[in-house]
């Protein structure tokens, strides 16, 4: 996508499924917020066989986007709602950040065309006497803690993570290296 300080392009892809014996036309609205504000909006019809899914991939243009980053960890809410026959079937809210980040192998990393360097730890999916059910409470803490230290950055160890982990690393602005 492409992502500057005036202008960004978010990139959305819905997959639609009709598990009805007859063709359906479906209406799908994407609507993005930010601080519960409307920033962008489309609107497509998609026309789905019977039994069968079909993809719609579709842009959201944003204006003066809100960055997302280690410092200023901005997130928008996009919601995505599937109309049939007038009625709404499907709604779904997924949270979003807007940024770039490359990797030169002469500069290193970069977020947002800022080089930083990732100071970071290796986390495993449990929380010691714990166990592997952890609470988000308790994974906040312990990641507020790792910030407050210094550390921007967290590596996933062997085993796919609870998605609090990765929702806190988008809220709190850790970046996440997803070993799994």
């Amino acid at each position: 996508s492409n992502v500057s300080k005036r202008q960004a392009t978010v990139n959305i892809e819905v997959d639609v499924e009709n598990g009805t014996t007859t063709q359906g036309d479906y209406t799908i609205s994407n609507e993005l917020f930010y601080e519960g504000k409307a920033v962008a909006k489309n609107t497509k019809k998609l026309s789905v066989q019977a039994n069968s899914t079909r993809k719609l991939t579709t842009t959201l243009k944003v204006n003066a986007p809100k960055l997302w980053s280690i410092d200023s960890p901005n997130l928008y809410q996009l919601k995505t709602t599937i109309h049939h026959n007038g009625k709404m079937v499907d709604e779904t809210n997924t949270t979003t950040g807007i940024r770039t980040f490359t990797f030169d192998p002469n500069k290193g990393f970069a977020l947002n065309g800022n080089p930083m360097k990732m100071k970071g730890v290796c986390l495993h999916h449990d929380a010691g006497v714990l166990g592997a059910a952890v609470p988000r409470d308790v994974w906040k803490r312990r990641l507020q803690t790792l910030k407050e230290i210094g550390c921007n950055a967290v590596r996933t160890s062997h085993n796919p993570q609870a998605p609090d982990l990765y929702d806190l690393g988008d809220e709190l602005g850790l970046l996440v290296r997803n070993e799994a």
